[in-house]
């Protein structure tokens, strides 16, 4: 097994090794453990224990020896603290930070604790939940920063590595409040928000969260990265807004129906205030690109009546005016359509655009400004027998640049049921739509 061999070999180095390269290796060599398991997981999983771990070789551990030994390096690699006095820039040769993150983790240590808390985090479902497993309960958990580092996190099995999440994020920020940086001290705080806001069981976690990015974003006013906070914020009421119930929300007044627009217009403001190659405006650019989107779907009843107008129902997202046309359809363009790769939108655009008209006419959609679903009806004019295909496009000439889709609308006033017989043979029964009246003697 070449990987399990390279991983021993590494091992060997590391014990000859000085700081900080040994610190950097017994990362690595953690991350590598993880590889180790996640590559072969399938073959590892049933094992047991096999005990003592020196001297064994790898390709014998369980998936609970493996995950402690790269858990004991990635710990090792950050027990160091005069890591902290190591500029990160020293190793430019071997580390290659992303661009515009060296002012938020200017030493060694904040790279090697940022990837040992990112192992400490990772949810993995092939590990067994101890009996007192940690749950993170504790309102201080969305502190502020001195408060949080101050606080006293217990745990029944000290041996959670949330637990330990928590107590490497206090070592951090303990050691970010010393060093007198808010551009590196506001980067850690909001990954320690974050972490909490997604492992507490708090049953307030939702609002401690607004309420902690909140007065973090007074308390690092004028850190170079403070608009990460504000990205958050808006963040945090788009996705709760996703809970918004409409049917619910039997009056109108439900304020999570405005959340969408509360997200737009903190993601707006990220923009107009920051400096546009922050990580919070990017995210708000993006965001804003999400909420604004548009598209719409059409329904239509099964069959309509000859000569009668028919209805079509609407459901549209940020879209005022649709426009439609009616194509005639005959069993060569039905052939046609059938061809058309419906997965590939350009392709099924050109399509549709080319189709002559049958009969083309506008909708104006009621305007709605909180960025949600809306429904509605119209009216199709009436039709003389045959099939139709109804396209509709949120731009006027069917083309690029919007969205486009088909119905196929049937126009007949024949309608049918079926039955199995005693001898389980189909039989259908024809009648008139208007009249309810059977029809006989019918041919297919």
């Amino acid at each position: 097994d070449g990987f399990a061999n390279a991983i021993a070999e590494l091992e060997a180095e590391a014990d000859s090794l000085q700081s900080p390269a040994k610190e950097i290796l017994q990362s690595q060599l953690g991350q590598l453990y993880e590889n180790y398991l996640s590559q072969n997981y399938w073959t590892i999983k049933d094992r047991t224990s096999t005990g003592e771990l020196k001297g064994a070789e790898i390709q014998t551990w369980s998936t609970d020896q493996l995950l402690d030994r790269a858990q004991e390096l990635y710990l090792t690699s950050v027990a160091n603290k005069s890591l902290q006095r190591i500029a990160v820039s020293d190793f430019k040769a071997i580390l290659t930070p992303a661009p515009g993150t060296e002012a938020l983790r200017p030493t060694l240590y904040d790279v090697l604790v940022h990837r040992c808390i990112e192992f400490l985090n990772n949810d993995r479902s092939y590990l067994n939940e101890p009996a007192n497993r940690f749950y993170l309960d504790q309102a201080t958990a969305f502190a502020p920063v001195e408060t949080f580092v101050q606080t006293a996190f217990v745990a029944s099995d000290s041996s959670s590595l949330k637990f330990k999440a928590v107590l490497v994020y206090q070592d951090l920020l303990r050691f970010r409040l010393k060093a007198n940086d808010k551009t590196a001290l506001l980067d850690a705080d909001r990954f320690r928000l974050e972490f909490a806001q997604q492992n507490s069981v708090h049953p307030e976690k939702s609002q401690l969260y607004l309420e902690a990015l909140q007065a973090a974003k007074t308390y690092y006013t004028g850190a170079k990265n403070v608009a990460d906070l504000w990205a958050l914020e808006a963040f945090y009421f788009f996705e709760q807004g996703g809970e918004y119930n409409r049917d619910a929300d039997v009056d109108g007044t439900d304020p999570v129906r405005w959340y969408y627009k509360k997200a737009h217009e903190l993601s707006q403001k990220v923009i107009k205030e920051f400096p546009k190659d922050a990580w919070g405006v990017q995210k708000c650019r993006q965001l804003i690109q999400q909420i604004e989107a548009r598209d719409f779907s059409v329904q239509v009843e099964e069959v309509t009546l000859p000569f009668k107008a028919g209805l079509v129902q609407i459901g549209y997202r940020n879209t005022s005016k649709l426009y439609f046309k009616l194509t005639r359809m005959t069993e060569d363009r039905i052939e046609e359509l059938q061809q058309v790769p419906q997965h590939k939108e350009d392709a099924l655009r050109k399509y549709l655009k080319k189709l002559p008209s049958h009969r083309q006419w506008t909708v104006d959609l009621p305007k709605e400004t909180d960025y949600r679903g809306h429904n509605t009806e119209t009216l199709i004019e009436p039709l003389e027998p045959g099939t139709y295909l109804l396209v509709g496009s949120d731009v006027e000439d069917f083309g690029k640049g919007g969205n486009a889709g088909y119905v196929i609308l049937n126009v007949s006033n024949l309608g049918y049921w079926n039955r199995m017989d005693s001898n389980e043979r189909q039989q259908f029964v024809f009648y008139d739509r208007t009249t309810g009246s059977p029809k006989d003697m019918m041919t297919a």
